[in-house]
């Protein structure tokens, strides 16, 4: 004969169904959020490069054509495991433009070899042209090779955006 189910038990069955489907659903959702591995990655990893301003870069140049131009001295680390190069560097945005041999120093010297482990020191200028009213701080791009490959790398510069606002600061630009 069937024995019948009490309701404290049917309760406890039903409490462990829910308790299963709640870590069962939560097992789910952890492995779905994993980041899959690659059996054979497409290339080489991401180029692990770092960018800093030097202690001597943060203030105005000398003018040119009545523009502010702001001198950098930019700190490239290579943080990687295999040597890069830097090839280039360019500049761009509303009013922005390189400056390969900005006054009062050397001009930019490329390309300049990275081994792993260390760094190197590159120098640039950026004009901030006056006739231009919003001036955001432009993007700086940093052309570089890894072996056979070439990238671009948005160079993200610590401090950057201070010293561009020098080249917005009032007497920046002649008055006009």
């Amino acid at each position: 004969m069937a024995r019948s189910i009490s309701e404290r038990e049917r309760m406890r069955l039903v409490q462990a169904v829910l308790v299963t489907g709640l870590v069962v659903g939560l097992a789910v959702h952890a492995w779905d959020g994993r980041t899959p591995r690659a059996a054979n990655p497409a290339g080489p990893p991401p180029v692990a490069v770092r960018f800093s301003l030097a202690p001597q870069s943060g203030s105005l140049d000398r003018p040119i054509d009545g523009n502010p131009v702001v001198a950098l001295t930019v700190i490239v680390s290579n943080d990687g495991t295999s040597p890069v190069t830097v090839l280039g560097v360019d500049v761009s945005g509303p009013g922005a433009a390189l400056v390969d041999d900005p006054p009062g120093g050397p001009s930019l010297d490329l390309p300049q070899p990275v081994d792993p482990g260390h760094e190197t020191t590159i120098r640039f200028g950026i004009v901030s042209r006056c006739a231009v009213a919003v001036r955001p701080p432009p993007t700086v791009t940093v052309s570089l090779r890894r072996g056979g490959s070439t990238s671009d790398v948005a160079a993200d510069i610590p401090g950057f955006d201070s010293v561009w606002g020098l080249t917005l600061q009032p007497g920046a630009c002649p008055s006009g």
